[in-house]
């Protein structure tokens, strides 16, 4: 209240009194009067929305009732009473006390949940298909970002086909373009529609083209409402789907990957997560007219809560990943082949740590590292191994004295003579 302007206070009390209806007096012309004999009132009470309103009455039998209770008045309010007696010595008086409060403005639309598939390959531009469960109060138009230079396929609302109109008074941005939509729909408002938008986009630099077999893909996700203000996003899965002689590595800033396998799978060799629907809550088929090509593509799904600008993944090419871990592994195996068995444990052990303390953050990461090292691995154990069982094999054997035997330590025996076994006669 201290902080209220004076002229508008905080607070504000108003007391009215309702006015008595009277019988029919009598005429000049002489007609009788008639006393009223029945009451039947009824009081309202409407405010507006800033405003908070509570009320006292008095004086006769009125009561408070449910606004549905109304007879005489519209059946919608905030208050209501109802009286059938207001003699002259009660007067009925309702004294209604009103504080306003700012308004929190709602947010005009909301995305309850959103599935972004995206279809990336060598030498071809990215496919995406974004759909989303809206709801909205806007009954005109709809403003959307996308990203610029793409090759629009088709924006559909509940199936039917939309058009998108460049937003010309947009402020310009680097790499974001905007448009508005027509929302027609059968629905009422407070219903949720299903929005589809697909496209084709080229992704640069170009995917899958690094000389050092690892590489990172930006792809920049629709923004509903503008970019200024936009729409909240409850829930956002997205899948992105790759060749099959490539991996994505790790989890996304904000994203979280639905079917992850645990790190020691990679020694199996299968560290892509296991195969998980994608929430399926966008209706029938005929909802998105237009196919999805995946075939040949290895799918993985990411999590998102609260929305997000874009998803930035990790590539690895499975051959030159496997070949450069594999072969590093090796020459280490080399460099420690001529040191003890307890250095070579110890640094094992060391780097095991490392590793597992590497998993606690990535765990997704630490399995395809051990996927595509385990060749290397394989052979480093071999290795020492088999020179350790050959070192024991070759190393001298030892007198009960504990000196090593020897061909001059052997003992002799002269062989015997020839006369040695004649007899004398």
């Amino acid at each position: 209240a201290a902080d209220a302007p004076d002229d508008e206070p905080a607070e504000k009390q108003t007391a009215i009194q309702l006015l008595r209806p009277q019988g029919k007096p009598e005429t000049p012309d002489g007609s009788a009067a008639v006393a009223l004999t029945q009451l039947n009132g009824e009081v309202r009470v409407a405010k507006e929305r800033s405003l908070s309103v509570t009320s006292e009455a008095t004086g006769g039998d009125i009561e408070p009732i449910d606004v549905r209770e109304l007879t005489l008045l519209p059946s919608d309010g905030a208050l209501a009473y109802r009286y059938y007696r207001q003699p002259d010595d009660a007067a009925v008086e309702v004294t209604l006390t009103q504080t306003r409060h700012e308004i929190q403005e709602v947010t005009p639309t909301v995305v309850e949940r959103g599935l972004v598939e995206i279809a990336t390959a060598r030498h071809t531009a990215a496919t995406f298909r974004c759909r989303y469960l809206v709801k909205t109060t806007e009954r005109q138009r709809l403003r959307i970002d996308l990203p610029k230079e793409l090759e629009l396929l088709g924006v559909f609302i509940d199936g039917a086909e939309e058009k998108l109109n460049p937003l010309a008074d947009a402020a310009d941005q680097e790499d974001v373009a905007a448009y508005t939509m027509n929302i027609s729909r059968r629905k009422r408002s407070d219903e949720a529609f299903v929005l589809t938008l697909q496209f084709n986009w080229n992704v640069n630099p170009a995917p899958f083209e690094s000389p050092f077999g690892r590489g990172e893909i930006t792809f920049p996700l629709p923004r509903l409402g503008g970019t200024e203000s936009p729409a909240p996003v409850q829930q956002l899965q997205t899948v992105v789907y790759v060749p099959h002689q490539f991996w994505l590595v790790g989890a996304p800033d904000r994203f979280t990957i639905l079917g992850e396998r645990e790190w020691w799978d990679g020694l199996r060799g299968d560290p892509t997560p296991y195969h998980v629907s994608p929430q399926s809550d966008f209706g029938d088929a005929s909802l998105t007219p237009l196919d999805f090509p995946t075939e040949g593509l290895v799918p993985t799904l990411y999590q998102n809560l609260g929305g997000a600008r874009e998803i930035n993944v990790v590539w690895w090419d499975i051959v030159k990943m496997t070949i450069l871990l594999s072969v590093a592994l090796a020459v280490v195996a080399f460099i420690l082949l001529k040191t003890s068995w307890e250095n070579r444990l110890g640094i094992l052990l060391i780097v095991a740590f490392i590793a597992l303390l590497f998993g606690t953050k990535d765990r997704d990461a630490l399995a395809h590292g051990l996927a595509a090292a385990r060749l290397g691995l394989l052979f480093l154990i071999g290795l020492w191994v088999l020179h350790g069982l050959l070192s024991r094999r070759n190393r001298p054997q030892h007198s009960t004295t504990g000196q090593p035997v020897t061909a001059s330590s052997a003992p002799t025996t002269s062989p015997p003579s020839a006369d040695s076994g004649s007899t004398h006669g």
